[in-house]
Order: structure tokens, then C-alpha cells, then sequence
């Protein structure tokens, strides 16, 4: 079966969404499934494709004690030509685990900076990248194993962390070896150790390589 959307727009929790190999196709625009606030709540064997993302994670609150969604699982779902796979806003203890993301145009995956107790592994992923703003809150495997990449693109490890532009450091980081273009660098936080482990940073010609801001420790 092929469906237009499906919208999560009211805080609910301990529901199953089990699409059973149903496709939800967007017009390019809005979310497939949205989660504003709600929590222990799974989506399974969903295909979710041409929208802006496939999956949004929001939550209107500044404060984590108040309902940001979370004890969420999304699993065994298909992403394919959104601009976003899943965008997660504001979360925590959200698990994503055992997904495909195909040709998806901006990230498979993308994490602000309120991101807290994620797990995301065992993933196929392929063409665009897993963006994350911030190096604490996330732990890029599952009990499955790790996540895996495809059409040349690379990403986190169990053991390592791929830089992204203007990444804060806020957690003891070791960055996997190679080289990356980061033209606004990397901003480091209090209380954190970064290992480049030889990798190499890249900037346009302005701007800084590492940022310390009012930082100590």
C-alpha cells in the first residue's frame, strides 16, 4: 500500500506504528512522521521517502524535564529522497537502529545540539552523511553492531568520531584519521580533551581551525 502521511502532532506515548512495508510519499515538503514531545513509542517497516523529513523529532520546550520526545524506536524502516532522513531537533534515549537511508539529499541523519543519550547503529547509509553538532549525547552502534556506509561517504564508529563543520567539543573525543574540510572548524567546551588521532583539518583561508570559548579544563 502507498500512502501520502502520516503526522504525529499530539503528545502521545506506548503506541506502535508498524507500517508493514506501506510507503509513505511526500511532495517533497513536511514530515512523514512527526514526534512533537511524545515518547516510548516505536515505528517499524516503514518506507518513507520524498519529504522534507522522513522523521522530526520537536519539541517547543527549552528545558529536557519537560516532554522533549524520547524512549522513542525507529526500526527497520527504509529512508529514500527526503532532504532529511530523520531530523532530531530536541531528544533523548531515542534508539535508531537497523534502517536503510538511500539518496537522501541534505543527511540520512541529522542532530542539533539538544540531543542527549542516543543511540544510532546498525544502520545502512548511503550517499549523504549523519550530521551531529555536538560530540557528547550519542553512541554510534547498538548491540546489533555498527552502522555501516556506502557510496563513499564515511561517518562515526564505535571507536571514533568524524568531524563535522563547526562541531562543539563537549565530551574527551578521538576523531578518526583522515582529512576534512572545515571551514568554521571546531569549537572546543570545558572539561574536554580532542584527539586528532593525525586527522587533518581543512579551512578556506579564514576563520579558525579550533575555537576555545570561555573554556577552561
Amino acid at each position: 500500500m502507498i500512502y501520502q502521511t502520516i503526522l504525529i502532532n499530539k503528545i502521545i506515548f506506548n503506541l506502535t506504528l508498524n507500517c508493514n512495508g506501506a510507503t509513505l510519499i511526500g511532495s517533497g515538503s513536511g514530515n512523514g512522521i512527526y514526534f512533537y514531545n511524545d515518547h516510548n513509542n516505536k515505528v517499524l517497516n516503514c518506507n518513507i521517502k520524498n519529504y522534507d523529513k522522513g522523521i522530526y523529532f520537536y519539541s517547543n520546550y527549552n528545558n529536557p524535564t519537560t516532554p522533549w520526545p524520547h524512549n522513542n524506536l525507529i526500526q527497520n524502516n527504509t529512508f529514500l529522497n527526503n532532504n532529511y532522513g530523520i531530523k532530531n531537533y530536541k531528544g533523548y534515549n531515542n534508539t535508531i537502529v537497523n534502517n536503510n537511508f538511500i539518496d537522501n539529499n541534505i543527511n540520512s541523519i541529522y542532530l542539533t545540539s539538544d540531543i542527549f543519550n542516543t543511540i544510532i547503529g546498525s544502520n545502512n547509509i548511503y550517499d549523504k552523511p549523519i550530521y551531529y553538532a555536538k560530540t557528547s549525547g550519542t553512541r554510534y552502534f547498538s548491540d546489533e553492531g555498527e552502522n555501516n556506509y556506502f557510496n563513499g561517504i564515511i561517518g562515526p564508529t564505535s571507536s571514533c568520531l568524524v568531524p563535522t563543520n563547526g562541531m562543539v567539543i563537549n565530551s574527551d573525543t578521538l576523531l578518526c584519521e583522515g582529512e576534512y574540510n572545515l571551514p568554521f572548524g571546531l569549537n572546543m567546551d570545558f572539561n574536554s580533551t580532542l584527539n586528532c588521532n593525525g586527522a587533518t583539518l581543512i579551512g578556506s583561508g579564514s576563520g579558525n581551525g579550533i575555537y576555545f570559548y570561555n573554556d577552561h579544563n
